[in-house]
């Protein structure tokens, strides 16, 4: 008799369970687990409301992280997963080249990057000097940040006319965007990028392709350059459209002025194509470019410059000798700049191999 009684406690049990998990309000259909670094004084049921509007949903979150004793307690410094309404991976790190941070919303502390970390609407990445990251979108998209930048993810979305956009915003620093129309049904993103106070969009348009490069100047304004594709940049109420091959410069609070012709690339003529030195610090020469101001050269790991090692601009002539390089297979290119200050375009990617760390004495030039 007392067995079974308690084998009919046990089914009464399991049965109300059952129940209450019925009852549970389900999941947002756009919810995504995302990780979280927990702040003094915050809650799983204050997160769970924070983040899904909901703090009934709590228990999602909890079966998340099932080392979790106390789901009313978790401890400042703490990883944890929690769902996130349009937390769905927006973009992920593909490279990144020395000191890379992100920053997870709402976390307010950057915490160090790494490659294969996704990154969602609201997230941050910032590099330092000599560094760099690479941003792969989910449409095929890429976004390569150069050295001392910061950029948010702010929006994923659909504008009024039905095309899928992305807004990015940049505070510092500037970003290169690499798009291509794929094959198949998925969708390019239309790109909208906030630099500087002014507002733009870039797009493929009748070209496969779109490449582009927005900066935020050192006064604070924006600088704009199309490489590829169709470009629109807006500011004060004033619109300027951009054809490839054009740019244009935006001063801090005035309108873009109106579009100039990017300069040619110059053609690289030293080192010879796929050198190998056994010093660390090769000179590199390249032609003249009529109307450049200066040059800026980069030199990366890769032909995208998603790993940068080395860059130097400003430079009055058309020559350079790096302080010293890192050993290995390495890309270098250049561009000339116009009075401006617009990048023109890059020359392609030249291969130079460095085998040791030895530095060749140099004479002044």
């Amino acid at each position: 008799m007392r067995a079974l009684a308690v084998t009919a406690l046990a089914a009464l049990l399991a049965l109300t369970g059952s129940r209450a998990r019925a009852a549970e309000p389900a999941l947002p259909s756009d919810a995504a687990p995302v990780e979280h670094v927990v702040q003094a004084g915050e809650t799983l049921i204050g997160l769970t409301l924070q983040e899904l509007g909901d703090a009934a949903l709590w228990p999602h979150n909890w079966r998340l992280n099932p080392e979790l004793e106390d789901p009313h307690h978790i401890d400042p410094g703490q990883r944890i997963l929690i769902y996130r309404r349009g937390g769905a991976p927006s973009a992920e790190i593909r490279a990144l080249s020395q000191h890379v941070d992100k920053k997870p919303h709402p976390d307010p502390t950057w915490i160090a990057a790494s490659v294969g970390d996704p990154l969602r609407e609201r997230d941050g990445v910032r590099t330092y000097e000599k560094s760099s990251a690479e941003l792969a979108f989910d449409d095929g998209a890429r976004l390569t940040l150069g050295e001392q930048s910061l950029v948010f993810l702010q929006r994923v979305g659909t504008s009024l006319h039905g095309t899928p956009t992305r807004t990015l915003e940049i505070v510092e620093g500037q970003a290169d965007l690499r798009s291509q129309k794929a094959d198949g049904d998925r969708p390019l993103r239309e790109v909208e990028i906030l630099v500087g106070g002014a507002r733009t969009t870039t797009r493929p348009g009748p070209s496969p392709t779109a490449q582009a490069r927005a900066r935020r100047s050192s006064e604070g304004g924006a600088q704009m350059m199309l490489y590829a594709g169709e470009s629109a940049v807006e500011a004060a109420g004033k619109t300027v459209d951009l054809k490839a091959g054009q740019g244009t410069a935006v001063p801090k609070g005035g309108a873009p002025r109106p579009a100039e012709t990017l300069l040619e690339a110059p053609r690289p003529t030293l080192p010879a194509p796929e050198a190998r030195f056994d010093h660390a610090n090769p000179r590199f020469a390249w032609s003249p470019v009529r109307g450049a101001r200066s040059y800026a050269v980069e030199v990366c790991r890769d032909t995208g410059c998603g790993e940068l090692v080395e860059r130097a601009a400003g430079l009055s002539r058309p020559q350079w000798t790096p302080a010293g390089l890192p050993v290995g297979q390495l890309y270098w290119r250049v561009m000339a700049v116009s009075a401006s200050g617009l990048d023109g375009f890059p020359s392609t990617p030249q291969v130079v191999s460095i085998s040791t760390l030895w530095r060749r004495a140099t004479q002044p030039r």
